[in-house]
C-alpha cells in the first residue's frame, strides 16, 4: 500500500435500508465525499461475536484500552484491537453484506461497519464514529468474508 489517504468521494456504495426481520425495504445510492486517513495493519482479522453483534477486529493486537485524551475537556476510548480509531461493527445482515462486498471487490457501507477495495487490498471503517481508515491485505479481507459467510 503505497497511498496514506483515502477519499471516499470514488466511491457509490449500495445500501438497503430493513426492518427487523431483514427484509429489504427500501434501496438507495450514496456517494460520500469524506476524506480518512489510512492507517495500514499487515495482519489477519477476526470476527468477535458478543450476542448478536459483531465486530471485526485485528488478530494481533497489544492488547491495550485505555481513555485518550482528544481534547482538553474530551477523552475517547482507545482499544488496540479495532482496525481503526472506532469499532467497525454491526449485525449479521451488515457483515455478509461486507463479506459479498469484499468477495465482490466492491464496497459496502452501514451505519458503523463499511469496506471499501483501495491499494490492492480493502479499507475498513465506522462511517458513524472513525477519523480514519484501517488498510488490509485482499487476502486478510477474503479470510475474513470467507469466515462471515460460514457463519449460520
Amino acid at each position: 500500500m503505497n497511498d496514506t489517504s483515502f477519499d471516499k468521494d470514488n466511491v457509490t456504495c449500495q445500501i438497503a435500508l430493513y426492518d427487523n426481520a431483514n427484509k429489504i425495504i427500501d434501496v438507495f445510492v450514496t456517494e460520500d465525499d469524506d476524506h480518512y486517513d489510512v492507517v495500514p495493519y499487515d495482519g489477519n482479522l477476526i470476527l468477535v461475536v458478543d450476542d448478536e453483534w459483531f465486530q471485526i477486529e485485528k488478530a494481533t493486537h497489544d492488547n491495550v484500552e485505555k481513555l485518550v485524551q482528544t481534547s482538553p475537556h474530551c477523552y475517547s476510548f482507545y482499544r488496540s484491537a479495532r482496525i481503526t480509531d472506532s469499532s467497525v461493527e454491526g449485525n449479521l445482515f451488515e457483515m455478509r453484506n461486507i463479506a459479498e462486498a469484499i468477495l465482490s471487490n466492491c464496497g459496502a457501507v452501514h451505519y458503523r461497519c463499511a469496506v471499501s477495495p483501495h491499494e490492492g487490498g480493502f479499507v475498513f471503517w465506522s462511517p458513524r464514529n472513525s477519523a480514519n481508515v484501517g488498510w488490509v491485505t485482499a487476502e486478510a479481507a477474503i479470510a475474513l468474508a470467507n469466515k462471515i459467510q460460514s457463519l449460520g
